[in-house]
């Protein structure tokens, strides 16, 4: 038998803000690097199923 599945998922997902530039020195730490986005996903899935 053949068989298709197909989901999704949404959450927050931490990204690295816009503000902080990596290739600079600071002279503190930066309190706060991430901000959460929202985020999505999706998936489809193709396979056999045996029966005994």
């Amino acid at each position: 038998m053949l068989a298709i599945d197909c989901g999704g998922i949404l959450g927050y997902v931490d990204h690295l803000s816009n503000s902080i530039d990596l290739s600079k020195s600071y002279s503190e730490k930066p309190d706060n690097i991430t901000v959460s986005k929202l985020g999505i996903g999706a998936f489809v899935s193709i396979g056999y199923i045996y029966q005994f």
